[in-house]
């Protein structure tokens, strides 16, 4: 058996710039970690006497004949690619539900495609050439709108930058230390905030947002403050100046990304912003598209009983970042 993982992420700046359709003209920059939190996918060989050739079980259970008879598109397109007649059973769950800001649908692309590339025993993609796969899969042939940003966290993992022209790009070292990630980890909350949102809805309006000349300044301002970022993050090397410089430019980022239209936040997500921050939190930002899911919240050591007091009675997460992309083992 195949075990597959890859991490969620965080989105720290930059977000909205990996669109191909703005970073194909401006180039895209982006700042983000991936966590502790991953997706699985298992894999092994579909028993001889099953008499389907291909099952898949997650929130249902599919079980075909022929690969192009899945429903679930993604697995449908990769298994036509790479492994269109081998007899599978493929099963797959995530620490944190999908659909929540956290980038779990291209983390899902990677694992399944790394991990069938370790089943077959083929020559393993390079991690550029997985991320890239995956893209292709996601953006172009299936034309879900999106960025690209999540599929090379999936893949690189760590806190890193990545440059992007188009679907191409470069992708930074790690800005710190494992040990320095580690005590990084202790400023970093999750609140979940709501149901599952649409994300190809919010992944339309930001296209839309790009093709306006209007809006298309504050996917400039944004990209300023993921340079600043990049210039200046990677030379602080104690955890509280990072948070300080690192609060400063989410705060800002967040401020300019609800110009991209009302259903961006609400007002549930704004007063559980306020709260945090007024509870102790240097800095909060709603992760992913917008409107619901999970806000992170970065939070100083000696605020943090306070700020835990406030959201007692609610869903409240400290996640640790991570410093592994994607991964397969061979049970």
């Amino acid at each position: 058996m195949i075990i597959s993982t890859a991490p969620l992420r965080l989105s720290y700046l930059g977000g909205g710039t990996d669109y191909e359709m703005y970073s194909k003209e401006y180039g895209g920059k982006v700042i983000g970690s991936t966590i502790n939190k991953k997706v699985y996918v298992f894999i092994n060989e579909l028993s001889p006497i099953a008499e389907e050739n291909i099952r898949f079980t997650y929130r249902k259970i599919e079980s075909v004949a022929n690969s192009s008879e899945l429903i679930h598109p993604v697995v449908r397109e990769v298994l036509q690619r790479l492994a269109p007649n081998e007899r599978l059973n493929i099963a797959t769950f995530a620490d944190l539900p999908g659909k929540t800001g956290l980038g779990s649908s291209s983390a899902f692309t990677v694992a399944l495609i790394n991990g069938i590339q370790s089943f077959l025993e083929k020559k393993v993609f390079s991690k550029s050439d997985l991320a890239e796969f995956a893209v292709n899969v996601e953006r172009n042939i299936l034309n879900e709108i999106g960025g690209v940003q999540d599929q090379f966290h999936a893949t690189f993992g760590n806190l890193r930058s990545y440059e992007f022209v188009g679907s191409k790009a470069v992708i930074s070292q790690p800005f710190y230390s494992d040990t320095l990630l580690e005590e990084l980890s202790g400023y970093h909350f999750l609140l979940y905030v709501g149901a599952e949102r649409n994300s190809s809805r919010y992944a339309e309006q930001t296209k839309q947002n790009i093709l306006d000349k209007e809006s298309l300044r504050y996917f400039h301002e944004m990209k300023l403050l993921a340079e600043e970022g990049i210039l200046q993050l990677p030379k602080l090397n104690s955890a509280k100046a990072i948070i300080q410089n690192l609060s400063s430019l989410m705060n800002e980022s967040w401020s300019i990304k609800k110009h991209f239209g009302k259903d961006i936040s609400n007002n549930i997500v704004e007063s559980k912003i306020n709260l945090g921050l007024s509870s102790g939190a240097s800095a909060a930002k709603l992760c992913g598209a917008g409107n619901s899911g999970f806000i992170l919240f970065l939070v100083p050591e000696s605020n943090r009983e306070e700020f835990k007091l406030k959201f007692k009675n609610e869903v409240l997460i400290q996640v640790s970042l991570n410093p592994h992309g994607a991964t397969t083992l061979r049970n």
